[in-house]
């Protein structure tokens, strides 16, 4: 026993010496100043299974104030992102630094294919070019020739939104995005005069409604029809890794209508819940002495719920969103069951 105890008191003896040899202590230091990442950046900030997290992230892209960085600083926000995802320790910035300039990579860059969005095509563009068409809408809802501009600007902006935050997984002509652009704001034109006219006898309030419905309605055909290609061809399919194992129309199908569905929800709150709360402030004598003030205390009640009910829409599912195989194609499944250790969960980019 008093053999054994010697040993093991040698073999610690003798790391500690290993320990303190210059060799030793050159590693120690090696180890404290090399380069290496002190988060997985490739991964969103905050945790995504949970509604909060995914508000979180989503309201750090869909901030406005990324729409006053120049193409400068978007520039170097990348490369910023770049150098940290290769190693590089950024040790003159804090974590919250490096996080803001990946949020802004996030707001204006399409995280599939890398190409710079155009400003009117971001996210962080959302809440003031809906609250000016928004506003506008809601102001105007009675002209004909009002409605008709609208909804065209309505629906060119969806188009660019729409095509500019695609999965990025099928490609797209330039005689596609023509096409779907003409149907697309075609479908929502159609959608306002039609709605129009069959609530024209309707209730004051509930012509109010209309904007909402013809943009509901509009929103359904133009992001099928500007993202037809997932619909058709489909969408990647990729590991926890990122690792792609197929394209599935399945998921680009699931991840369209998520979109549509999120795009409802952020306009309920502004042209739903405000149209009733204005037209009860009238009906009570509130506008009486100020009449002029309805218009723009409207547009900023509209900025200020867009600010919130934006992310909150974007945030209704995650961007990256996880499948189990045994929903994804026949065809694809029997492929995923051929790979060594086949995944359980897969994920798609549903865009935004």
């Amino acid at each position: 026993m008093s053999g054994d105890s010697d040993d093991g008191r040698k073999e610690d003896f003798n790391k500690l010496i290993e320990k303190l040899s210059p060799k030793g202590l050159i590693n120690k230091v090696q180890d404290l100043v090399a380069p290496r990442p002190r988060f997985n950046i490739d991964k969103p900030r905050y945790d995504q299974s949970t509604f909060e997290g995914r508000f979180k992230h989503f309201y750090a892209i869909v901030n406005p104030k990324n729409l006053l960085k120049s193409d400068a600083d978007l520039d170097r926000a990348k490369e910023i992102v770049n150098k940290f995802r290769q190693g590089d320790a950024l040790l003159d910035m804090t974590d919250d630094e490096i996080w803001a300039q990946k949020a802004l990579v996030d707001s204006a860059f399409n995280p599939n294919t890398g190409e710079k969005l155009l400003p009117v095509g971001r996210m962080s563009a959302q809440v003031p070019s809906n609250m000016l068409i928004t506003g506008a809408m809601m102001t105007f809802y009675k002209s004909n020739p009002a409605q008709i501009f609208l909804h065209w600007a309505n629906q060119t902006i969806n188009a660019i939104v729409n095509y500019s935050n695609r999965s990025g997984a099928t490609p797209i002509s330039a005689t596609q995005i023509g096409t779907a652009y003409v149907l697309a704001t075609a479908a929502g034109v159609g959608a306002a005069l039609g709605l129009k006219h069959v609530f024209r006898n309707a209730n004051p309030l509930f012509g109010k409604f209309v904007p909402f419905l013809a943009v509901s309605m509009s929103n359904s055909a133009n992001i099928p029809i500007m993202r037809f290609g997932e619909l058709s061809m489909g969408t990647s399919i990729t590991t926890e890794n990122g690792k792609e194992v197929g394209i599935s129309r399945i998921a680009g199908r699931q991840g369209i209508l998520q979109v549509i569905l999120s795009r409802i929800v952020m306009a309920i709150p502004t042209m739903i819940f405000l149209p009733i709360v204005i037209d009860g402030l009238e009906k009570r004598g509130a506008f009486k002495k100020m009449p002029k003030v309805v218009a723009p205390l409207q547009l900023g009640l509209i900025g200020t719920i867009l600010l919130y009910s934006t992310p909150v829409g974007c945030a209704l599912y995650p961007q990256i969103h996880p499948i189990s195989p045994s929903n994804l194609e026949p065809e694809l499944q029997e492929k995923i069951k051929k790979l060594p250790g086949p995944p359980t969960t897969l994920y798609y980019n549903k865009g935004l």
